[in-house]
């Protein structure tokens, strides 16, 4: 008995140092503006679309009465994929980044370099306004983040890796998504 009363207390303060690194974590998150605590996620369905004036979009099975909201970021696990452009009450629209139209401000790591990741309509997003001067700091493989820039978009969401780059070439530096857009169902 006073054995299963020292493992009870042993058990006891473990928990409540659990609850005191636990309540440590969310702080320093939000601290961090963390995009997944300081965020309501909500699941939704594609539903298939092919009226759309956009070359890359999809509706979604969510709406204003979801709580969905224009300029909602939309996420494939953790990765970015685009961001709600219109709101029904029962469905929205949902703009990929692979799109035309599509313009996300952001970070360019190792070297924190911004800039602003455009659709070309394929499946891949070329970086604009990038100064020449920082090409050679850029390798393939160096990641891609969002940059939190404008405010819409928290900071630090995975998006892809630069591929095919040549910095001696005066070309594109073409961004290739994390996510596979042709397969995404939720």
């Amino acid at each position: 008995s006073k054995k299963i009363e020292e493992e009870l207390n042993k058990f006891k303060s473990k928990k409540i140092f659990l609850d005191i690194l636990q309540f440590e974590n969310k702080k320093l998150r939000e601290q961090l503006d963390d995009y997944l605590i300081s965020t309501e996620v909500i699941y939704s369905k594609i539903i298939i679309d092919n009226k759309s004036p956009y070359l890359r979009s999809f509706v979604i099975n969510k709406g204003s009465r979801d709580g969905i909201k224009t300029g909602m970021v939309v996420l494939d696990q953790q990765y970015l994929v685009g961001k709600v452009i219109e709101v029904n009450f029962g469905t929205s629209r949902v703009l990929l980044m692979s799109d035309i139209n599509s313009n996300i401000p952001i970070t360019i790591s190792p070297g924190n370099l911004l800039a602003i990741a455009t659709g070309t309509g394929k499946d891949q997003a070329k970086v604009n306004f990038l100064k020449k001067i920082h090409f050679n700091k850029i390798t393939n493989d160096s990641l891609v983040y969002t940059s939190g820039t404008g405010g819409l978009i928290k900071s630090g969401v995975p998006i892809g890796k630069i591929v095919n780059f040549d910095p001696n070439a005066d070309e594109d530096i073409n961004i290739e998504f994390f996510s596979d857009f042709s397969q995404l169902q939720y």
